[in-house]
């Protein structure tokens, strides 16, 4: 077994001397626990609540409605039954966290209620974990047999007890039911007044204000929307620096929590494009909707630029490394078709010869020339690729040409960017007109 560092054998002193729980508290769990949706009973008038075993004259006509209890205030959804003996039971996860000596522990329990007609409800309690939270930010687990996600039983009971675990998040429980019975001052200081959570699970909540100084700032102003974000998506120093800028002129942050996704998709968009992200300029826009659309769309265009160019960079290495299929297209296609020239209209019409032509042919055009390997023969048997271009000083890139071999038809004309120009048709026309010469270079003898 793994030695205990000093922290840890204090916990784990202090936990043997923690008192169990008292009927305050029980009392204090049961509260929260009947007011969650129950089930009632309703037979000639008479009703019946299955979470306290409560009997009171309730109208027939409640059937299939929900009613409150008048003894505990569950909410009941009630149901006709004649039954003389029911016994209902069920089983949940209860939170109850208190100060002790300096910690802050959250004790996590399953709670066993079992309730029968006409009687009051029994109320089982087993711990299965403990969390302690210390000023430093420092947190340990003390936590029962595990079993998945579960806490499983020896036997009949709950007696193998809580041991010291690794502090992971494995370990951090979120029950539905919580209670506060009492803090620490230091939670106090940092902003944890009235016993109230806004919501927030306990021990995420008590581990991120005795560590994070930014979620202390965030949960003392009162920006509880934010605090929720960074609980759950952690974000860099440089968006923390964004965010001061914001609320700096905005002091009431974000009017809703789509407004402040929405914000900072945008600046990480922005840091994503190289922006200022401290900028106001940039983050704090007069109009923000139609300033995210544009930032969001040109993000997107940056990714997919730079997609491109790893397809291409990966092609260009792949072609590189392809000897032999470069040498077989030398010899069957630059060889063959090696003084091709087409000549027309101010365009001049040209095969590409070996494997750097069609890398240099895909960085110029920006298409796939290069990346579907139009050079591999035996993946492009019967296609020929020419490279049509201005018949000038300077023998500008206009289109990319396929021609099918075995059939000496035009397969596609491509652009930049697999684009159409202007100088399309003379393209195609001036290829078309040429296809028998193409075939007499393409039968003859090397």
């Amino acid at each position: 077994m793994k030695r205990m560092t000093k922290i840890q054998q204090e916990v784990s002193l202090l936990s043997s001397e923690l008192p169990e729980l008292t009927l305050r508290q029980a009392i204090l769990l049961r509260q929260h626990l009947v007011k969650e949706s129950a089930e009632g009973f309703l037979y000639k008038g008479v009703a019946r609540c299955m979470a306290c075993g409560h009997v009171w004259n309730a109208p027939v006509n409640t059937i299939g409605a929900e009613m409150t209890c008048p003894c505990c205030g569950s909410r009941l959804s009630m149901t006709n039954s004649r039954k003389t003996s029911l016994t209902k039971s069920r089983v949940e996860y209860a939170t109850i966290s208190e100060a002790f000596k300096g910690w802050q522990v959250t004790r996590t329990y399953v709670v066993e209620h079992t309730v029968r007609k006409d009687c009051r409800g029994i109320y089982d309690y087993h711990l299965v974990q403990e969390c302690w939270d210390s000023i430093k930010g420092n947190v340990l687990f003390q936590a029962g047999k595990t079993m998945g996600f579960w806490y499983c039983r020896e036997g009949k009971g709950w007696d193998y007890g809580v041991h010291m675990r690794n502090s992971r998040e494995y370990y951090q429980m979120t029950a539905k039911t919580e209670v506060i019975d009492s803090v620490i001052s230091e939670l106090r200081k940092r902003g944890f007044l009235r016993k109230n959570s806004h919501g927030f699970y306990l021990q995420p909540l008590f581990r991120a204000l005795l560590s994070q100084p930014e979620f202390e700032s965030y949960w003392k102003r009162g920006l509880y929307k934010l605090c929720d974000r960074l609980l759950n998506n952690r974000w860099s120093a440089e968006i923390d620096g964004a965010i001061k800028v914001f609320l700096r002129h905005n002091r009431n942050g974000w009017t809703s929590t789509s407004h402040m996704n929405d914000w900072f998709d945008m600046v990480q968009a922005l840091h994503e494009l190289g922006r200022d992200i401290h900028n106001p300029h940039y983050i704090c826009p007069a109009n923000f909707q139609e300033a995210h659309d544009r930032w969001i769309e040109a993000r997107r265009k940056h990714r997919q630029e730079v997609e491109r160019q790893q397809r291409h960079d990966e092609a260009v290495a792949k072609a590189k490394e392809q000897e032999e299929v470069a040498k077989r297209y030398l010899d069957e296609r630059g060889k063959q078709f090696e003084n091709l020239r087409i000549v027309g209209k101010g365009i001049i019409v040209q095969v590409l010869p070996d494997v750097q032509a069609f890398i240099e042919e895909a960085d110029e055009m920006q298409h796939c020339v290069c990346q579907m390997e139009y050079y591999n023969l035996d993946k492009h048997p019967n296609s020929l690729i020419l490279s049509a271009r201005c018949a000038d000083k300077t023998a500008k890139r206009l289109e990319t040409v396929e021609v099918n071999l075995a059939n000496y038809s035009i397969v596609q004309s491509r652009g930049r960017c697999n684009s159409t120009t202007p100088r399309h048709e003379d393209i195609v026309n001036l290829v078309s007109s040429n296809m028998q010469l193409i075939k007499q270079y393409h039968h003859r003898k090397v």
